[in-house]
């Protein structure tokens, strides 16, 4: 039931998707998730509110003239209702949670016990995040070559700045027969079995490990920066495929990692397991750093294809 459940399913169900699509089309899966995973973050923050109504994801108890800065609807509703340890039967509850930990009547204010708005806090936070990966942090990736451009080029003095990376990054169109020339890669299958029919059983899984082996290798020592330079020749510092991955990974587990200290044990990630819980969201984080400096520095310069679309087509 947990939000991660939904990501890992998610990831699983879209990679099977768009990867068809991606080799349909030659288009990065990569672009793909940037397009769709940060945005899961707008239906998180309006998911949490449906957490509110409920009366869930409520974090420590709290004196209610520490909550005066929220308006009365949410205030007066940061109850939890009271669940006995053997439910019965078709329960429903219809009393809350008071602050001698005893049912009281939800409309006993002086007694009902107040909690820390977890979910408005996660909701807010999701909506900060959001615009960060999706809005500010490219924007100000071009931005700040804007003046450059404008002094290098005085041409570019009536162009915006859209107009100014239209004409230094997208408008540049190299030759295709030098792309498809740096993208050539022998075809190790045709190298190793072509003479399969000829072949006895033991020789051909013999053919098929050292093919295993020259494709390992083949991955490992791939180098496609000079399809990089013929396709930014400025050397622009471009905002890569996969960061915003990368990003919604560690900015969300690292925003959830701060919450779970304010969480009682069965509201965790991994309930009542709290070291295990820090530990995988923890994990997280790394993962997503890892996938942002592989995205932006790495895997531009090592795997990819020419006349795939990636943040241009390339």
């Amino acid at each position: 039931m947990s939000i991660h459940g939904g990501l890992i399913f998610g990831l699983i169900a879209g990679w099977i998707l768009f990867g068809f699509e991606s080799r349909k089309h030659n288009i990065s899966l990569w672009v793909y998730a940037d397009l769709i995973v940060p945005n899961i973050l707008l239906a998180q923050a309006i998911g949490r509110w449906g957490n509110f109504f409920n009366h869930e994801l409520l974090g420590a108890p709290i004196a209610p003239e520490k909550l005066m800065w929220l308006p009365s609807f949410i205030r007066d509703n940061l109850f939890k209702w009271y669940v006995p340890n053997l439910v019965p039967n078709n329960f429903h509850p219809t009393e809350v949670i008071g602050i001698n930990g005893k049912p009281v009547n939800p409309t006993d204010f002086n007694n009902l016990q107040y909690f820390q708005p977890i979910f408005l806090y996660e909701s807010l936070t999701n909506i900060l995040l959001w615009f960060l990966i999706v809005i500010a942090l490219p924007l100000i990736f071009r931005y700040s070559y804007y003046w450059r451009f404008k002094k290098e080029e005085p041409d570019f003095m009536q162009l915006s700045w859209k107009g100014v990376w239209a004409k230094w990054y997208y408008d540049i169109k190299p030759d295709p027969m030098v792309v498809n020339n740096l993208s050539q890669q022998v075809n190790l299958k045709k190298f190793y079995f072509k003479n399969k029919h000829k072949m006895t059983k033991k020789q051909a899984m013999k053919e098929h490990w050292k093919y295993c082996g020259a494709r390992l290798k083949q991955i490992f020592i791939a180098d496609v920066r000079e399809l990089e330079k013929i396709e930014n020749p400025h050397r622009l510092k471009i905002f890569r495929c996969g960061i915003k991955n990368g990003m919604y990974i560690a900015g969300y587990n690292f925003i959830r990692i701060i919450l779970e200290t304010q969480r009682d044990d069965h509201d965790l990630f991994l309930k009542n397991m709290w070291i295990l819980d820090y530990v995988i969201l923890s994990l997280m984080i790394v993962f997503g750093i890892i996938l942002i400096l592989f995205a932006q520095w790495t895997a531009v310069i090592k795997w990819r294809k020419g006349g795939w679309l990636y943040e241009k087509q390339y």
